[in-house]
């Protein structure tokens, strides 16, 4: 059985991605762009290097856990167990996502661009491009829900961002029903989470989040 982690929440889905490798599971990351399946409806590959990677998922493999950035379906989704991360709160992520831009750090595989201790001073995000950030997502969403729903999957779970880092890895682990005791005894979640608060670091974050409401 194969696993593909899809997302709209990206820091939870890189949770659920690293804990399936750390338990075994050979890990592959897909592109950004859907551009980017070929003919043979095989997912580009993503780069850890900043270059362009010119290798693609390969057909046929099994014990594999994917981490897809597109809407990307595979040609046997019966063989595959799929996992959709998802926040339950888009305004939140939004501004989130503001600040990620913001500092210009990400949690990526490999560490190619990580989190810092680097100090940031606050600063103000423009409304209506946090609004188009909330439209955008919500958008994503339903393209990501029919994935989920339109497709004869082998196994289907949704996982809330929220109530995903309010449990540690082992309490995920007896929910999806794996082997608890394949993950190291140090694992946890906060390599993957972000040091800083995004209300201390966004100055007009309640502004921005009653526009949103506001507007949505």
């Amino acid at each position: 059985m194969n696993v593909l982690i899809k997302s709209s929440a990206r820091t939870g889905s890189h949770m659920l991605y690293d804990m399936f490798c750390a338990m075994g599971y050979d890990g592959y990351h897909t592109s950004w762009f859907f551009r980017d399946i070929d003919s043979q409806n095989r997912p580009r590959l993503a780069s850890v290097s900043g270059e362009p990677n010119e290798e693609y998922l390969l057909h046929g493999l099994d014990g594999i856990v994917v981490h897809d950035h597109t809407n990307w379906v595979p040609n046997d989704p019966e063989n595959w167990w799929i996992i959709y991360t998802k926040r339950c709160d888009v305004i939140a992520q939004a501004l989130s996502q503001a600040l990620a831009e913001h500092v210009k750090e990400y949690y990526v595989d490999g560490g190619v661009i990580g989190y810092t201790d680097k100090e940031y001073p606050p600063f103000e995000v423009d409304l209506f491009s946090i609004l188009g950030k909330c439209k955008h997502r919500e958008l994503w969403e339903k393209n990501l829900d029919r994935v989920f729903l339109d497709n004869n999957w082998r196994f289907r779970d949704v996982l809330t961002f929220e109530s995903l880092v309010s449990k540690n890895p082992i309490d995920i682990c007896f929910y999806l029903g794996l082997p608890s005791t394949d993950l190291p005894n140090d694992y946890t979640w906060e390599t993957q989470k972000s040091p800083r608060n995004t209300r201390d670091m966004i100055i007009n974050y309640d502004a921005a989040y009653d526009f949103c409401k506001r507007n949505l």
